[in-house]
């Protein structure tokens, strides 16, 4: 969450004073000054290394005794403008060198001494300062600064979609599975003359199968903040053809047909419509989510796919895959 950083100090006094004086007498000065005490600024204010992919960065402080605090959070800027300060991000911020869109108050967010937050669309291949921040009614500290340089414009790493020709989807490599041993898989289809992507089957003509079958995006690193965008739907058009379940499964290894039922769920939905649904309208059997990758996956090489099994009827189609 980002809000914009403000010192304190100022509004307290204000409010002291019309506090004040709303009284019978005029107070003197020393009757609402605030007692400041620089020795007692926060303590324990510290920065730590960010962590960084192409123009994203996870930055992560501590701070002591945080709800005793006024405020506390992250500031940043290039390390060109800091430099201009010696280096000191308090000289920076007397300065006005650094605009109050680059201090990012945790505040409201955090309920802990330890925190972290994302920061999107920074510079490309920029080198950047950032530091911990903290403020009470005695001052503001800064944690020392910690610099980093950010990596080349960000890019998805899979981005297909039902508009985009067999040749496009065939490029990204994606390999299957065919768990169930049947000999059928997922196979390149245009669905209703204009969806383009991969369909499995659980009935074509007088055909039945018992699928289990996965559609594997081979292996790729990916870096902080990840998610994954799918569409998926059943081909059915009736409730009772469209009970059809897909899990979307992610792992460390290569997904194998040995190792595909100890990868890890992110994912998964058997089709249902309500009682007295016949012909289910797209609005409802389309499903189209974005889900987050886990922290855990973070700078490793993952395998992720689509896995089309157990209740099955007529055929699940994959329309869309984006991993950014």
């Amino acid at each position: 969450m980002k809000r914009t950083f403000r010192l304190l100090l100022p509004i307290v006094y204000a409010a002291l004073i019309v506090t004040f004086t709303a009284c019978e007498e005029s107070p003197i000065k020393s009757d609402y000054d605030y007692p400041v005490d620089t020795n007692k600024a926060p303590k324990g204010v510290v920065t730590l290394d960010a962590d960084v992919y192409m123009t994203k960065a996870r930055f992560a402080g501590e701070v002591s005794e945080y709800a005793n605090l006024v405020d506390f959070g992250f500031v940043y800027c290039p390390d060109s403008i800091l430099n201009k300060a010696d280096g000191s991000f308090e000289k920076a911020v007397l300065q006005g060198l650094i605009p109050s869109r680059n201090m990012i108050s945790m505040k409201a967010s955090v309920l802990t001494n330890d925190f972290d937050s994302i920061f999107k669309g920074l510079s490309p291949n920029t080198d950047y300062a950032y530091a911990t921040y903290a403020v009470n009614y005695n001052g503001v500290t800064y944690g020392d600064p910690s610099l980093f340089r950010t990596g080349a414009t960000y890019a998805s790493i899979l981005d297909v979609n039902g508009a985009m020709d067999q040749s496009v989807w065939e490029s990204k490599n994606f390999y299957q599975v065919d768990k169930d041993g049947d000999g059928r898989n997922f196979e390149f289809s245009i669905f209703k003359l204009t969806h383009k992507g991969y369909i499995s089957y659980a009935k074509q003509g007088p055909n039945i199968y018992t699928p289990d079958n996965l559609f594997v995006l081979p292996g790729k690193t990916i870096g902080i903040d990840m998610k994954l965008d799918f569409m998926v739907y059943p081909t059915g058009t009736t409730a009772a053809f469209c009970s059809d379940k897909y899990s979307i499964l992610i792992s460390k290894d290569s997904i194998t047909l040995t190792n595909c039922d100890q990868a890890a769920v992110l994912d998964s939905l058997t089709f249902s419509y309500p009682v007295g649904v016949t012909t289910v309208p797209d609005s409802l059997r389309f499903v189209e989510r974005s889900i987050a990758i886990p922290q855990e996956y973070n700078h490793s090489k993952v395998w992720i796919a689509v896995r089309h099994h157990q209740n099955t009827k007529q055929g699940l189609f994959i329309e869309k895959l984006k991993l950014y």
